[in-house]
């Protein structure tokens, strides 16, 4: 399987491949002028000749969404935007972020395929309240898919909307597509502390170690390219 820009989807069948019959031999392609690609060869039969529809997916190039975590406030964060990024690496969000994972994601700068979903990207909100005087929100980013969960957020006192950081694909059932990797979030369960932080990660035993570290566990929430 063959994208647009004539490298191999990396995803469909093993070692890259459709192993054909036993015995079969491909001598020659072609592609016709209605875009079916032609091929000749031989098999156990004999000599034959097949006929198929080619589907040319477009080729999107996907940036690495990279997760800090702060040794301070045992925070994690992540960012998609190669110049934020340089700036936490520089020290200008403050001391104690180190890199600890991420996962690829795609971006409006490269491109974004049919069917994904932009990721909102929230904020605590750090006015303070008069009743308490303390701030409304977190100091703290959660990112979430576009949609009934992230209008909820928006409608909360406690978060500000800063706009969307990358785009993911939602799961079904809990579920994601061939080729794609599963986000699992957890939460720190800090919000009586008014100190809220989720972690990201498309690692199965990461997400259980934060579990077993009293992180609550909340699955699946986004699917993201290989």
């Amino acid at each position: 399987r063959m994208f647009a820009n004539s490298s191999f989807d990396p995803t469909w069948g093993a070692g890259r491949a459709f192993a054909l019959g036993a015995g079969t031999r491909v001598s020659a392609l072609a592609e016709d002028e209605s875009g079916r690609l032609l091929v000749a060869g031989t098999d156990a039969n004999g000599g034959f000749a097949s006929r198929f529809q080619l589907t040319l997916d477009p080729f999107y190039e996907t940036r690495f969404a990279i997760e800090f975590w702060n040794s301070g406030l045992n925070h994690y964060f992540m960012t998609a935007d190669p110049i934020e990024e340089d700036l936490i690496r520089r020290g200008s969000a403050g001391p104690g972020w180190n890199v600890t994972g991420g996962f690829r994601v795609y971006t409006d700068a490269l491109g974004v395929p049919p069917g994904a979903v932009r990721v909102c990207r929230f904020y605590g909100n750090r006015e303070l309240n008069p009743a308490t005087g303390k701030p409304y929100g977190p100091n703290s980013h959660v990112f979430i898919l576009d949609g009934p969960e992230c209008d909820a957020v928006r409608a909360d006192r406690g978060w500000n909307f800063e706009g969307y950081a990358f785009y993911a694909f939602a799961p079904i059932n809990g579920l994601c597509a061939t080729g794609r990797d599963p986000v699992y979030r957890s939460y720190n369960n800090r919000f009586v502390q008014n100190d809220s932080n989720h972690r990201f990660t498309t690692s199965l035993a990461v997400y259980e170690q934060m579990r077993g570290a009293g992180w609550r566990g909340e699955g699946v929430v986004m699917c993201v390219p290989q």
